[in-house]
């Protein structure tokens, strides 16, 4: 099915992250990185929202981006969804983003961006 398929093609994005990311998702990702490491530092652990573990986010139904969500804008990069690309549609609101942009970001919070 395409849900296995972006999964799988998914995880295998995650392992090859540095070599398959544009150098400006890169660029974000590590600027993301240190963002969250100070927001931590100033909210405390009684304040952050947990992170998903690894198991949790394999269970999300990653797709491949179709034509309905191309041109929309990954809220975590900034760069617009292409056709073909993995993606996750998060399921409490809806929200497309980029499997590697959204993957990060549920590793830090399980909350939509």
């Amino acid at each position: 099915s395409n849900i296995t398929s972006a999964n799988e093609a998914s995880r295998r994005d995650e392992a090859n992250r540095g070599s398959t990311a544009s150098p400006g998702r890169q660029q974000f990702q590590a600027f993301y990185r240190s963002l969250a490491s100070l927001d931590q530092e100033a909210t405390g652990p009684t304040t952050q929202v947990a992170a998903m573990s690894t198991e949790e986010i394999a269970r999300l139904h990653f797709t491949v981006c179709d034509d309905e969500l191309a041109s929309s804008t990954c809220a975590i990069c900034h760069e617009d969804l292409q056709a073909g690309e993995n993606v996750l549609r998060m399921p409490s609101c809806s929200h497309a983003y980029h499997a590697c942009c959204i993957e990060h970001w549920l590793r830090i919070k399980a909350a939509c961006p």
